[in-house]
């Protein structure tokens, strides 16, 4: 079977660590990253973060296609700032290495008046990394993602939660949907090079087998 030219990071929230799982895997795959669309936090952008975590490698960040000013939903940002996004101005950068694209907010996350970043993602379809941490919540939150995505026919990968394990949750998860492979990476310090890149020579003798 042939080995899928790139990749979906997406969350089951926001701020569950989709970042550090999506500069973890590039790393893992010596691939390539992109985020299509960032918002707020210009000054320190999940493409920089991903930059530094691929430190001492010849790894590539491509810049992303829309940069908005705001800390909120791309729809909005982007209307704060003037900005119309189309499904049309958005196309993968050349490249012949494999790529990791990562989402804007979780699945559903508003695009634009139109689309989703679901509709973006099965625009481009591809194996999808679901990423989630433990928290109050996160069992619905993880179930309602896996759900909207078997929907609409989307792959699922498998799940990595960015946080250290809750047995009871994931277990749970894992009966819901038996065929999805569960990680853990723990609490990774995407600050600390050593660490990072240990936990990702652990990662690229797992990840292989589940991106098919």
């Amino acid at each position: 079977m042939k080995t899928p030219d790139h990749l979906w990071i997406a969350g089951i929230h926001t701020d569950v660590g989709k970042t550090v799982v999506a500069g973890l895997i590039t790393r893992a795959l010596q691939a390539e990253y992109w985020k299509p669309v960032q918002a707020g936090s210009l000054e320190n952008s999940d493409s920089m973060r991903v930059q530094k975590m691929l430190q001492g490698t010849e790894l590539k960040v491509h810049p992303e296609a829309f940069r908005l000013s705001q800390p909120m939903s791309p729809h909005a940002a982007a209307a704060i700032d003037s900005v119309h996004i189309s499904m049309d101005d958005l196309q993968k950068p050349a490249t012949s290495s494999r790529l990791v694209i990562e989402t804007a907010g979780g699945v559903y996350s508003p695009l634009s008046d139109e689309h989703t970043m679901l509709d973006l993602m099965l625009k481009w379809p591809a194996p999808i990394v679901l990423v989630g941490r433990h928290y109050i919540g996160s069992i619905n939150h993880t179930l309602l993602t896996i759900q909207a995505l078997e929907q609409r026919g989307a792959h699922i990968a498998g799940i990595i939660f960015s946080d250290e394990p809750n047995e009871m949750s994931a277990t749970f998860i894992h009966r819901q949907f038996p065929n999805y492979p569960v990680h853990h990476i723990g609490n990774l310090d995407e600050h600390n090079p050593s660490t990072f890149a240990t936990a990702a020579e652990a990662l690229s003798h797992t990840l292989p087998l589940w991106i098919r």
